[in-house]
């Protein structure tokens, strides 16, 4: 029984071994999805007649940016548990017509019209303080910072004009 307690350390020991040894062969890489980046890739290569490639760089990081954006309005939801309030009122964030109108999201949410309109206000609101905070984080002083926004909006206003039928 002892021989076979010694047995089970050792290989226990070996195992342990061999992985602290992956973490010097990468064992704390991340693995990127091959098929995102593809999906990813083909977006931007159909953007790229249209764009220049400084002007492709901007939109990917302007993108990028709104991405960060939203991901931190969404965790300010989550922390204060309304993720589900989030999820319905996202699809008005853009400012864009939405495909559901506001009549079924007051609905789903069980708030008036008034409410509604006043919830995706605040979210919009949220969400440009989010994109303030994201761009002073890419920026090397604060004064900087309109600067940038503006530059964000020419980014967007000329991918939108290329976009154009």
């Amino acid at each position: 029984f002892r021989s076979f307690l010694l047995g089970a350390v050792n290989q226990c020991l070996a195992d342990e071994y061999a992985r602290s040894r992956t973490l010097k062969r990468g064992g704390r890489a991340e693995f990127i999805s091959l098929d995102e980046l593809r999906a990813e890739e083909s977006h931007h290569q159909q953007m790229a007649p249209q764009l220049s490639p400084d002007e492709l760089l901007d939109a990917r990081w302007a993108g990028v940016l709104l991405e960060h954006a939203v991901a931190s309005l969404r965790a300010e939801f989550a922390a204060k548990g309304e993720s589900e309030i989030f999820d319905t009122l996202r699809p008005f964030l853009g400012g864009e017509k939405s495909e559901v109108p506001y009549q079924a999201g007051a609905e789903q949410l069980g708030v008036t019209l008034g409410a509604m309109k006043t919830l995706i206000h605040r979210l919009r609101r949220d969400f440009a303080a989010a994109v303030r905070r994201e761009v002073m984080q890419t920026v090397s002083a604060p004064h900087e910072t309109d600067d940038e926004l503006r530059h964000l909006r020419a980014v967007f206003a000329l991918s939108a004009q290329r976009h154009a039928p």
